[in-house]
């Protein structure tokens, strides 16, 4: 941002970084885990961190 002739410039933030990107591999994994929550395959987090011992 900078201030030039009384009036406000701003740069708009730069939304997606090259590194943000998946690759194959990860994009396979994120595939699996959308498919086993559409398959109901999950568990409440709470669930999880009760079975465990852990928790608030």
């Amino acid at each position: 941002m900078g201030l030039r002739r009384g009036r406000i410039s701003m740069k708009p933030k730069k939304l997606v970084d090259a590194d943000d990107t998946l690759g194959a591999s990860e994009a396979k994994k994120l595939r699996h885990g959308l498919k086993q929550v559409r398959e109901g395959k999950t568990r409440p987090w709470s669930e999880v961190k009760h079975d465990l011992g852990v928790g608030d």
